[in-house]
């Protein structure tokens, strides 16, 4: 998501992306900050990591960071929310160039607030219809698997 284009140089003035992985229970919320802050040098240029710290997205705990790095010659501010429930991680990033981060901030944070995690309802599956030439099916429908939450902004 991207807001409009500046007109005298056709670059966005904010973005904001969200990423969702399954990745089992082998992570919690301090690997997964710690895990992405290490890597962050390595992905970008001229890093710097400006403010850390942890809060409370709609009730789930958080981790963030605030950082800075250079992209194609302009200098972006980013703030990253590090989430983990259950089996799945996710990140949520809004970023905008240093010298426009300040006027999407309040925007930044009221979205990032609008978020909560979901947990969908499992639903059953009929189990097959016996055939003439088999034996009668069993009576004991089969499950979904185990709900998993999903990240959804709050209307």
């Amino acid at each position: 998501l991207f807001a409009p284009f500046k007109e005298k140089d056709d670059r966005p003035l904010a973005s904001m992306n969200i990423i969702s992985e399954k990745v089992g229970n082998g992570i919690n919320l301090e690997q997964f900050y710690s895990q992405s802050a290490a890597n962050l040098s390595t992905a970008l240029k001229e890093v710097n990591v400006e403010k850390t710290g942890t809060s409370m997205l709609n009730g789930t705990p958080t981790k963030w960071m605030q950082y800075t790095h250079v992209m194609q010659g302009v200098k972006f501010t980013v703030i990253q929310y590090f989430v983990v429930s259950n089996e799945n991680i996710y990140l949520i990033t809004f970023s905008a160039s240093q010298e426009d981060f300040e006027k999407y901030r309040a925007d930044f944070e009221r979205i990032a607030n609008s978020f909560k995690l979901q947990v969908q309802t499992p639903q059953t599956i009929p189990a097959p219809a016996a055939t003439q030439q088999s034996a009668p099916a069993a009576t004991k429908p089969s499950q979904a698997p185990a709900p998993q939450p999903a990240i959804a902004p709050v209307k």
